[in-house]
């Protein structure tokens, strides 16, 4: 997959989200809008535009965070092709030069879009640095962390592993930022958790088959501790910043970190494995700007035990790319994931407590692209 392709990848993304945002809207309207026409009995209102507003209307009252779902979900699908860009090139690409080309893909991805677009580079400046630093610290360890374990284990366990970050999410959301767990977001992300732990179970991530799991799976538990903390960040960086700016901070600080890391352990990169990585990038970056767009809409508690949908995507990139058949383990913790996401998808929305400045942790930010 070409980089202009890639490119234009993000941008159609873009441009859905706009109409989305708008269609959304309209479904959240408090009154139905009715199309009054003129006709020989006076006014009457279109029974096929009524029919097309309650369906919507009724769509959003019963799923009210399923278009947040669907951006998360379409997110991690991405990374769970980025994920495993180690087995990718064979295992000839060192984790250094891996990550540091894929940033690369991503920043020259993201100059063409605000070059298009005729922005300065200085609009994309966030007075929140710090905080978008300390995300990038979390989730660049934990995204190497995670694609070390990829290359020296079986895809699904590793990411399996780290998707336990789904519980320090959970309770980062009702301990600091007094999200309201509803009955529904309780059961759900109990769900999800129960189907991420068949997989591992199913996977034999801790079975003794030797001391050479160990250190793999030790570096995929860590990577769920940094992801706790990276979706933490997110959640509190969209209430003021557009997922344009937070991308823009995300992937030039994740530049700049991974850059040593990759000269260090820098070896000679065949051509197609340096495009490859390279094309990662643009991927990669559709896939964070949806999973941007999910935590700015929709409760931390809600989104997060979304990520668990990663394990059903590993499944199959494990299967069509590596040849790693799932067992029945694994396909059953992949369904009850399913089942636990669309519990989440239909939890009503409850007003969170309201922080001492008067914001409320539950909502979004209200910057967009």
């Amino acid at each position: 997959m070409s980089n202009g392709i890639l490119f234009r990848l993000l941008t159609s993304a873009i441009a859905w989200d706009r109409t989305a945002m708008q269609l959304h809207r309209l479904s959240r309207a408090k009154k139905l809008s009715t199309n009054i026409l003129m006709h020989e009995d006076g006014p009457f209102t279109s029974e096929a535009h009524m029919h097309v507003s309650r369906e919507t209307t009724l769509n959003a009252k019963a799923f009210p965070h399923l278009r947040a779902v669907c951006y998360v979900f379409s997110g991690t699908v991405v990374f769970a092709l980025v994920f495993a860009s180690s087995k990718l090139t064979g295992g000839a690409v060192g984790l250094g030069p891996i990550m540091f080309l894929r940033y690369l893909g991503s920043i020259l991805a993201l100059v063409a879009y605000v070059y298009l677009r005729g922005q300065w580079p200085i609009a994309l400046q966030s007075r929140r640095w710090r905080l978008h630093l300390l995300r990038t610290l979390c989730s660049v360890g934990g995204v190497g962390a995670v694609i070390y374990a990829s290359a020296r284990m079986p895809v699904l366990d590793a990411t399996a592993i780290s998707m336990l970050h789904v519980i320090g999410s959970v309770a980062l959301a009702r301990i600091i930022l007094g999200e309201p767990l509803t009955a529904r977001v309780l059961a759900g992300a109990s769900l999800s958790t129960a189907g991420g732990a068949i997989v591992m179970i199913s996977g034999g991530a801790f079975s003794s088959e030797g001391s050479d799991v160990l250190i793999p799976a030790l570096a995929a538990l860590a990577s769920a501790f940094l992801f706790a903390f990276d979706g933490f960040l997110l959640k509190i960086s969209t209430r003021t910043d557009s997922p344009l700016v937070t991308l823009a901070h995300m992937n030039v600080f994740a530049f700049g970190l991974t850059l040593i890391p990759c000269l260090l352990s820098w070896s000679d990169v065949s051509v197609g494995s340096f495009s490859l990585l390279v094309a990662l990038g643009p991927l990669a970056l559709v896939g964070q700007y949806l999973v941007v767009k999910g935590y700015m809409i929709a409760p931390l508690s809600v989104v997060a035990p979304i990520d668990h949908s990663l394990l059903a995507a590993s499944c199959l990139v494990g299967l069509v790319l590596f040849g790693e058949i799932p067992g029945l383990g694994a396909v059953l913790g992949s369904a009850t994931i399913a089942a636990g996401a669309l519990l989440v998808a239909a939890a009503k929305a409850k007003n969170p407590r309201r922080s001492p400045t008067g914001e409320s942790p539950g909502n979004g930010g209200t910057g967009s692209s």
